[in-house]
């Protein structure tokens, strides 16, 4: 982050009120982080494809000494060339909200975490910080308590849109009203609740 930051003030520095390109910013970057950032410029600056990806994940229980064992799989389906970024994952337990952070790279990215309980939502780019195509594969339950659990706006919104007549328990139908009439609710929240609650029927 320090490095990040530094690299801005340079650029805002020696680039105040000039024209300048992308190749500009990539400039200063790599001089101050002392880093080829090439790769990473022509896959997010001046490519033109959009990354895909594929979530899943899986609990163990502990047995004897063993740990549980969340295992989180991010599966790489970018038909083009491979993209590589790093990535939150959020992981709600009883015990709290567990962050972690992988890289994505080609293929499959599987991350093993020691859990000494079931998770109770696992939600890969919780931010929405990564411009790509998710296919976030989980069970109701997953998205019911990511709902009434996380602390974060587009983990919600991702919840609610994966609702439908197919995957909507009376839980989640009930969460959904409540967000719709709750007084002070955010209106994209409330416009959100009332497009799954259509879907649903």
């Amino acid at each position: 982050r320090d490095v990040l930051d530094q690299a801005i003030a340079n650029y805002v520095a020696k680039y105040k009120d000039a024209l300048v390109e992308s190749s500009h910013l990539r400039r200063v970057l790599e001089d101050t982080s002392g880093q080829h950032l090439g790769w990473m410029f022509d896959q997010w600056v001046t490519g033109r494809d959009t990354p895909s990806f594929t979530t899943q994940y899986a609990y163990k229980d502990a047995q004897g000494k063993q740990p549980g064992a969340l295992t989180v799989s991010i599966k790489q389906t970018t038909k083009t060339t491979p993209f590589y970024a790093p990535v939150e994952i959020e992981i709600g337990t009883n015990s709290g909200i567990l962050t972690r952070k992988a890289w994505l790279d080609k293929g499959t990215t599987q991350l093993q975490i020691s859990l000494a309980e079931a998770p109770l939502w696992v939600i890969v780019d919780p931010q929405g910080g990564l411009i790509a195509k998710w296919n976030r594969k989980a069970d109701a339950d997953n998205w019911v308590n990511a709902l009434t659990g996380t602390k974060t706006p587009y983990v919600r919104l991702l919840a609610m849109n994966a609702f439908d007549k197919d995957t909507a328990s009376p839980e989640a139908i009930v969460l959904l009203s409540r967000t719709l009439i709750q007084q002070g609710m955010d209106a994209g929240l409330r416009a959100y609740a009332a497009k799954a609650l259509g879907r649903i029927g």
